[in-house]
């Protein structure tokens, strides 16, 4: 995904928030770029689901992340589970 790589190497880059709602193409989660944002601190998906949100969580690493925030319609408990194990193993402080 290349604007997901394009985001990941803005030094300047402290917060991104994505909503699904302004987003006018499918994002193409299939090919996650491993993506290391060295700088966000601050980290906002308002989303219909949790599905994509648990993809970006297990792919990128967020080592000066200290703020996580999530909006969701809908919240399985077997996608809260899987949500707060790729949020555990996830490369923030």
């Amino acid at each position: 995904m290349a604007t997901w790589k394009h985001l990941s190497n803005l030094p300047t880059l402290l917060t991104l928030r994505i909503y699904e709602r302004d987003i006018h193409h499918p994002m193409d989660w299939d090919h996650l770029y491993s993506a290391h944002f060295f700088n966000l601190t601050t980290l906002t998906f308002c989303v219909n689901t949790s599905a994509d949100v648990i993809t970006v969580m297990q792919h990128s690493e967020f080592p000066l992340l200290q703020e996580f925030k999530l909006v969701v319609a809908i919240l399985s408990l077997a996608d809260a589970q899987q949500l707060f194990r790729a949020l555990s193993l996830c490369n923030a402080c």
